[in-house]
């Protein structure tokens, strides 16, 4: 199981390296999308997931974690090709539609693998590990990017297809883990789909998840590039300070002690905290180092929440279908995070200071949801 743990780790590592990252708006924008259209193709991505998070689990329950891993990564570095390609409205949205197959696989897939490669009480701190690998791979493409591809966008797509052919090739060494192969029914099935509608803190702690997940990542990822033009960054200097909002998904390990120190509650209830500082401030303030300081902020809360809701959500499987189950919650969040899409970036075309309080208010709402549900 250890070789498991290093396989998966250098994967993150290799995934993490989009060297496009910093710029990847402004790569679309470019190709004459605007911020509407990037939303549709955003929430089309989340429908297209839906449809395929299901199919895989059981694939995976059936068939081995492995091959759907080897299967799932030649996916998403295909979808890396496409993106280097992609110029119009059409060939962004198959990209999209081949990464939604990608990542539908690998979510769920990936977490069970390292969960089941842990020993007990230590899934927390090796998913914050897992995290962190990803932010270095991040931060280090970051970096290149600001050094040797400044203002060359499709230069920076290209050189993103390597790390993840890469990654392809590295999913082939991977062993299977140790879980029963099982077959499934509709039975089944409907059965984990009520499970969540039955037991009420599920209900909750995914919805809370879905949502602080995925406004932070927007806010992070997509809509920051905005906030940073209206505060009169130049994009030259986008690269160094995502090597630098990168680095902060260190952090991650902090994660264990901070939720052992302050308990879940009290630790969910900071991080509520923190949000709202640091929405207020990119509303209130428009300047440069402020900006920049609040996306901080963000990323500091994503990266210490993450190894916290995979903890969640895997303590909560409660049958043999791990897998199945996972990918089963992430449909459920799916349709929370289309919905969400949708209407942050056609918020942001009219105005994006009420896309910031509109993402503010669900992230209380979220973390609410969150606090009344966990233990």
């Amino acid at each position: 199981m250890k070789k498991n743990r290093i396989i998966l780790f250098i994967l993150s590592f290799l995934q993490g390296m989009v060297f496009y990252a910093s710029i990847s708006i402004l790569y679309r924008q470019k190709a004459n999308l605007s911020l509407t259209e990037i939303g549709l193709i955003e929430s089309i991505y989340y429908l297209f997931s839906l449809l395929f998070e299901i199919p895989w689990g059981i694939f995976a329950d059936r068939f081995g974690y492995k091959k759907t891993m080897i299967c799932c990564n030649g996916l998403y570095f295909l979808s890396k090709i496409v993106f280097y390609q992609a110029n119009s409205f059409l060939s962004f949205l198959f990209e999209r539609f081949l990464l939604s197959m990608a990542l539908a696989g690998i979510s769920g897939v990936d977490s069970a693998m390292l969960y089941l490669s842990c020993e007990k009480g230590e899934s927390q701190k090796v998913f914050g590990i897992y995290y962190n690998l990803g932010s270095i791979g991040m931060m280090s493409s970051s970096l290149i990017y600001s050094c040797f591809f400044k203002g060359n966008y499709r230069l920076a797509a290209l050189m993103t297809c390597i790390p993840f052919g890469c990654a392809w090739i590295l999913s082939f060494f991977l062993n299977e883990v140790s879980h029963e192969i099982v077959n499934h029914s509709f039975h089944d099935l409907f059965e984990m789909i009520k499970e969540i509608f039955k037991d009420r803190n599920i209900l909750f702690i995914l919805i809370g998840g879905a949502l602080l997940t995925e406004i932070i990542h927007e806010l992070t990822a997509f809509l920051n590039q905005v906030l940073y033009i209206e505060a009169h960054i130049s994009d030259h200097f986008f690269g160094l300070i995502h090597v630098f909002m990168t680095g902060i998904g260190f952090l991650s390990v902090l994660s264990y002690s901070l939720t052992e120190k302050m308990g879940r509650k009290g630790f969910l209830y900071s991080l509520m905290g923190l949000i709202c500082l640091s929405c207020y401030s990119l509303v209130q303030f428009k300047i440069s180092w402020i900006c920049i300081i609040s996306i901080a902020i963000l990323e500091f809360v994503n990266a210490v929440f993450f190894p916290l809701f995979q903890t969640l959500q895997n303590e909560r499987v409660k049958v043999i279908h791990r897998a199945t189950q996972l990918s089963v919650f992430m449909i459920f969040m799916e349709l929370i995070q289309m919905i969400i899409d949708a209407s942050i970036f056609r918020i942001a075309e009219y105005s994006i200071n009420l896309a910031v309080i509109f993402g503010l208010f669900l992230c209380v709402f979220g973390s609410i949801c969150l606090i009344k549900n966990i233990n």
